[in-house]
C-alpha cells in the first residue's frame, strides 16, 4: 500500500476497534462532580496579589442542570463547601455522586471497588446519598461533566474574563448570575431549558435534604477509661460510652458542634 491507501484502511480497521456504550440517564439517578482544569482569579485587596482559586462544577446529567462554584482549593473543607453549596442548589440529593478519583474523596482507585475517603462517607450518611468513581485511567463514564466544564468555559469564564474581582464571594455572585442564564436558556432546536426539564422530570425525584448542611468532622482514636467514658482534648469533657469498650481504643468522629 501507498501511505495514503495505508491510513485509509487503519482508520477503518480503528473505528471498528474504538466503541463507545450508549449511555442512558435515569432522572435523579446520579449527579456528576469534577473540578475543572482551568482555575480562576480574583485580586486581594490587601497585598494587591492575584489569588488562584479551584472551580467545582456539576451537572444532572438526564435534565443537564449545570452548577458552579468557585473554592479556595480542593482539599477536604472546600470540597464540603462545595458539595453542601451544590445539593442546596439543586435541592435535593439524588441516588449517587458520580466523581472523579480526586484525592479529597478518593484513597484506592479501582475499577470496580474504590476506596472513599471519610469524608464521602459522612456526606453520604447525611445526605443519604452514595458516592461512586469514574474508571481510572481514561473513563468514558463521565463524560457529561467533562462537555459542562466546556459550557463552563464557554459560558461564565469567557464573559467575565475582563471583569477584576476582589474576592471568591464577589466571584461566586457573578457565576451565579451567569450559571442560572445558561440553566434557562433553550436546549439548540429546542421549546426547553436545563431547568424546565428538570423542574418537570426531576426535582420531585431527588431525596429531602435534612434541616442543617452536613459540617466538617473530626476523627480521633481514644482509649476508654475504666469509668467508662472518654475526653476530648478539644474541650476538655467527658462523654459516656458502653461499658463493653473499656480498655479498648476507639474512634470517634466529632464537629465543631
Amino acid at each position: 500500500y501507498g501511505q495514503s491507501q495505508y491510513y485509509y484502511h487503519l482508520q477503518k480497521v480503528l473505528k471498528n476497534k474504538d466503541v463507545v456504550m450508549h449511555l442512558e440517564y435515569t432522572p435523579a439517578e446520579k449527579i456528576m462532580v469534577d473540578f475543572a482544569g482551568k482555575k480562576y482569579h480574583y485580586v486581594d485587596l490587601q497585598t494587591g496579589e492575584r489569588m488562584s482559586c479551584e472551580v467545582f462544577i456539576a451537572t444532572l446529567p438526564y435534565s443537564g442542570l449545570l452548577f458552579c462554584i468557585a473554592v479556595p482549593s480542593q482539599k477536604t473543607a472546600s470540597f464540603l463547601h462545595a458539595c453542601n453549596q451544590m445539593l442546596k442548589y439543586v435541592g435535593g440529593a439524588t441516588q449517587t455522586i458520580l466523581c472523579d478519583n480526586l484525592r479529597t474523596a478518593v484513597t484506592k482507585s479501582d475499577k470496580y471497588e474504590p476506596t472513599f475517603t471519610d469524608l464521602c462517607y459522612h456526606l453520604s450518611e447525611h445526605y443519604a446519598t452514595t458516592f461512586s468513581a469514574a474508571r481510572p485511567g481514561k473513563p468514558r463514564d463521565k463524560a457529561m461533566v467533562e462537555k459542562a466544564v466546556s459550557i463552563i468555559y464557554q459560558n461564565i469564564y469567557a464573559p467575565l474574563r475582563k471583569q477584576v474581582f476582589k474576592s471568591i464571594a464577589e466571584v461566586n455572585h457573578h457565576f451565579r448570575i451567569r450559571l442560572d442564564k445558561v440553566n434557562v436558556q433553550s436546549y439548540k432546536g429546542s421549546t426547553f431549558s436545563r431547568r424546565d426539564l428538570f423542574e418537570q422530570q426531576e426535582r420531585a425525584l431527588l431525596r429531602e435534604l435534612p434541616a442543617a448542611p452536613c459540617l466538617l468532622k473530626h476523627g480521633t482514636t481514644i482509649t476508654v477509661q475504666r469509668n467508662y467514658h472518654i475526653q476530648l482534648r478539644e474541650d476538655g469533657l467527658y462523654y459516656s460510652v458502653p461499658w463493653q469498650y473499656v480498655g479498648k481504643k476507639v474512634k470517634v468522629w466529632y464537629d465543631q458542634k
